[in-house]
């Protein structure tokens, strides 16, 4: 799939060595998530003539996202009027109780 392409754009997923070697004419590896390390080998694929790029700050919205959720749930959890005004059984539906 990506033979003769010169930019691969992965996010969280695996290009092991072996298989960029089947990649003729790939230059870059467009990494886009955190860990890359995790998912391929940058050292490996440089001596391949494969430069893998990460974009700086590309996370930090999800991890923030996460980060928010946690306080909510940390607030519902931590608070029982919350939990009495948005228990199940009122049937609560609106998306600030959800």
């Amino acid at each position: 799939m990506l033979d003769g392409a010169e930019i691969a754009i992965v996010d969280h997923t695996a290009l092991p060595t072996d298989i960029a070697k089947q990649c003729t004419g790939l230059k870059h590896v467009v990494f886009l998530g955190t860990g890359a390390r995790s998912y391929m080998n940058p050292e490996e694929l440089a001596e391949l003539g494969i430069a893998v790029h990460l974009i700086k700050g590309y996370g930090d919205t999800a991890v923030a996202e996460m980060r928010d959720r946690a306080d909510v749930g940390g607030a519902r959890a931590a608070s029982p009027r919350w939990t009495a005004r948005c228990a199940p059984a009122t049937g609560c539906a609106t998306t600030a109780c959800s």
